[in-house]
């Protein structure tokens, strides 16, 4: 933080490293970029709450000082200002009852995160007219609690609605990720109306019996109306399209007005975030409805080995360039999925081409890849060819998982495994070593058995960019989605610990929509590729199996055992033109693309 031009004496600390900093420095990183601007963790706005030390905080004896009008403006020299908040103006408290805490006259003051030092006329607050709905007991008739592994703290598993807002927006609220899952859940088990609505009334709490008025400001109020704001940056931030509805936005803006009474500059921050993610929104709207595959980078002319011509054009290029093509139009599809067609779940439902069209758009073309490849394997007569074409999608297949496209990976690795494709015995005997191991590991990765579980494990330490397998994905938040309310008494408690797994996986597809691959695709690739004529009948792809390799039983014989080691020298001449051409390394049989 040696750079801080500030120069202020305040400081304070990261909650993550601790490192002490410039007020001012932490609030601009936080709010610009949710990061701490010395250990770049993420961090929200919430942290912002308590930036300044505590000696910065008056106390309300203070206050009680006779404050003429010499002494404020000298407050307001010092970059501070005083304000009375006029709930009267708001639409929602117009017509509020007086204040039951009227008679008492004193003031009090918040110090703010950076130079704003906010007076606070006791007088003028009025708890929401309906904040008894949030004074429930922490009993099972309301609320019940789980443990996870791998969290300290207690989790919400079953609660009201109402009761769930009221915990997360606690000042002791443990939990910051359940209301970031939330964010993405909640369409599973209430509005967006209705959760606005709720978080509105949470806004303004009943003073706590026994409880100052300084006390409540400071540790009450403030830190819940700081965790509602929160919770509304980063619904505005992940799920903006919730809020093109006009209602909403009216009810939006009424909530940031409340909160520009009481923090008028950083309501002016979530006024400016809020025209940011629109514009945002908007320009996203405005690139789906054009031409959007014209701003998609696109690599230039790519090295090309003539001689594989003879064999196919495609073999002329590196399986590494093949591989980033597909990747790259894969991972187009795979961004354009909306929320909303993940959380209606209709691409089982017969007009789901309707219903959810980027999805069906993705799917289909996760199949043409796994026929493409079949067809491509089919159409060689010559074994030496079969050898080779099927190494070459294993070696694919391989770059496909490094570049973390495992949706790409499944595709290639179902066509390999394919009956019309695995039934080749004369073919599959003829591969080197080395890719018959691969084979057999990239079988286990991709095994249904157990639930794609390899296959998760591996994609979920992975960093993006990422396209996960769209199969496995959909059936989890489909599996996921099962019966969200649970009985409790007369109440129906929502199963939140679902709506936090059903979050959680949305926000995860989400990330990695926004994380891009650095390569283009290749106009020459995509135009061997369309050219390539499809079969996607199985019945008609075995039949063209049987006719290239008639069916055997047991081990083949001598004379076979010759044809299959003829076939396998001349596979290896047509991988070392291709590798001295694009000077790879040959491990046995397998090109080295690190």
């Amino acid at each position: 933080m040696s750079k801080c031009a500030h120069r202020l004496v305040a400081q304070t600390q990261c909650p993550k490293c601790k490192q002490q900093m410039c007020v001012e420095c932490f609030a601009n990183s936080v709010k610009e970029n949710m990061k701490c601007p010395s250990c770049q963790a993420d961090l929200t706005v919430a942290y912002i709450l308590d930036l300044c030390s505590k000696d910065a905080i008056l106390s309300s004896h203070s206050l009680k000082i006779q404050m003429s009008s010499k002494s404020i403006q000298g407050v307001r020299k010092r970059g501070s200002i005083i304000i009375n908040p006029d709930f009267s103006k708001i639409p929602e408290f117009s017509k509020l009852p007086e204040s039951p805490r009227g008679d008492i006259k004193t003031k009090s003051v918040l110090s703010s995160n950076s130079d704003v030092t906010i007076f606070v006329d006791e007088n003028s607050y009025r708890p929401d007219p309906h904040h008894a709905i949030f004074e429930n007991p922490d009993s099972p008739e309301f609320i019940t609690y789980t443990k996870e592994k791998g969290w300290d703290f207690k989790i919400i598993q079953t609660a009201t609605l109402e009761k769930m807002v009221e915990v997360i927006t606690r000042p002791s609220m443990e939990d910051p990720y359940f209301a970031e899952c939330l964010v993405f859940g909640y369409p599973t088990v209430t509005t967006k109306e209705e959760l606005l609505s709720v978080l509105m009334k949470r806004f303004n709490p009943a003073i706590p019996d026994k409880m100052g008025w300084d006390d409540f400001l400071k540790s009450y109020l403030a830190p819940i109306r700081m965790k509602v704001m929160g919770f509304v940056r980063s619904w505005v931030k992940w799920r903006f399209i919730d809020f093109e509805d006009v209602d909403m936005r009216s009810n939006l803006e009424t909530l940031v007005s409340m909160y520009e009474a009481f923090k008028p500059k950083m309501a002016r921050f979530m006024r400016e975030f809020i025209d940011k993610q629109d514009a945002k929104f908007q320009q996203k709207n405005l690139s789906s409805t054009t031409n959007s595959d014209a701003k998609v980078k696109v690599v230039g002319e790519l090295k090309r080995v003539k001689d594989l011509e003879e064999v196919h054009p495609l073999f002329c290029y590196s399986v590494r360039d093949v591989a980033r093509h597909i990747t790259v139009v894969q991972f187009e599809l795979f961004r354009k999925i909306p929320v909303e067609e993940l959380l209606s779940q209709c691409w089982m439902k017969k007009d789901n081409k309707t219903l959810t069209p980027n999805i069906v758009a993705m799917i289909q073309m996760t199949n043409k890849i796994s026929y493409l490849v079949q067809n491509m394997i089919l159409s060689f007569e010559k074994l030496s060819h079969r050898i080779f074409a099927v190494e070459y999608f294993v070696r694919v297949a391989e770059v496909l998982k490094q570049v973390h496209n495992f949706d790409g990976f499944k595709a290639v690795v179902a066509a390999l495994d394919s009956s019309a494709v695995f039934r080749l015995k004369d073919t599959r005997e003829g591969l080197s070593e080395e890719v018959k191991r691969l084979l057999d590991e990239f079988n286990g990765l991709v095994n249904y058995e157990s639930n794609f579980k390899k296959l998760r494990d591996i994609t979920a330490v992975c960093e993006a960019p990422v396209i996960p397998f769209l199969g496995s994905t959909l059936g989890d938040l489909v599996f996921t989605k099962e019966n969200e309310k649970s009985e409790n008494g007369q109440l129906k408690l929502i199963n939140f610990f679902r709506v936090r797994t059903y979050g959680s996986m949305l926000k995860e597809i989400v990330m990695k929509q926004d994380a891009a691959f650095e390569f283009g695709q290749s106009p020459e690739v995509h135009a061997v590729l369309e050219k390539i004529q499809i079969i996607d009948n199985e019945d008609q792809l075995f039949q063209l199996s049987t006719k290239l390799e008639t069916p055997r039983s047991g081990e083949a014989s001598k004379e076979e055992k010759k044809k299959i080691s003829k076939a396998r020298d001349v596979a290896d001449k047509l991988w070392k033109k291709s590798n001295s051409y694009f000077r790879k390394t040959l491990i046995g049989g397998l090109i080295s693309l690190k």
